[in-house]
This record gives C-alpha cells, sequence and structure tokens, in this order.
C-alpha cells in the first residue's frame, strides 16, 4: 500500500500551507537566555549574551560551550555585574561585540 502526496500532505502531517506562522519575538534584554526569566546576577559573555550567573555556572560545569553560540566559554571569559544596572551591561556587551567585529 502507498500514500500518495497529497494524502500524505493533508492527512498524515505533511507540510501545511495554510497553517499561520507566529511573529517573531525577541527576548527581553533583562532575561537570561538559558532561564528565560529576568535576572538577579547577570553576567555576559565575549559574544555578548547575557545570563543569570547562577545557571550560566551550572551550564559551564557540564558542557564549556555558550549555550547561544556554541564557542568555547570558562567562567574567567565571563563580565561580572558588580554595581551597574541591567542597561549598563547590555550597554557593556553591546560594545563588546562592536569591538570584534
Amino acid at each position: 500500500m502507498y500514500i500518495t502526496s497529497s494524502e500524505w500532505m493533508n492527512q498524515f502531517g505533511g507540510k501545511k500551507v495554510d497553517i499561520e506562522k507566529r511573529p517573531f519575538k525577541p527576548l527581553q534584554y533583562y532575561c537570561c537566555r538559558l532561564s528565560l526569566q529576568p535576572f538577579n546576577v547577570p553576567v555576559c559573555s565575549r559574544d555578548g549574551n547575557v545570563y543569570e550567573e547562577e545557571m550560566i555556572l551550572k551550564f559551564l560545569k557540564k558542557h564549556q560551550v555558550e549555550p547561544v553560540t556554541g564557542n568555547p566559554l570558562t567562567k574567567d571569559d565571563l563580565i561580572y555585574n558588580a554595581g551597574m544596572g541591567t542597561i549598563k551591561l547590555a550597554e557593556i556587551c553591546i560594545a563588546l561585540i562592536q569591538a570584534c567585529m
């Protein structure tokens, strides 16, 4: 028994042409890239991604790479935010990215 391409598309989960795509919503600048929650202690990677300190350290113990880009990352590569607000940290990360380009 064979299934035709139209049967596959319409009855068995093939490509659906009429499904609306949801609009892309970027992650807020004050949210961790791992937990997707607002962070308490933000740290920035070399590539400009901002993470919650606790979440990224747990991730680095197991994987030793940056979760978003897959580039090698160590604890020493993280930029800590001691007294600055998250907006200031975001500005620093943007400046780092621009400097690397």
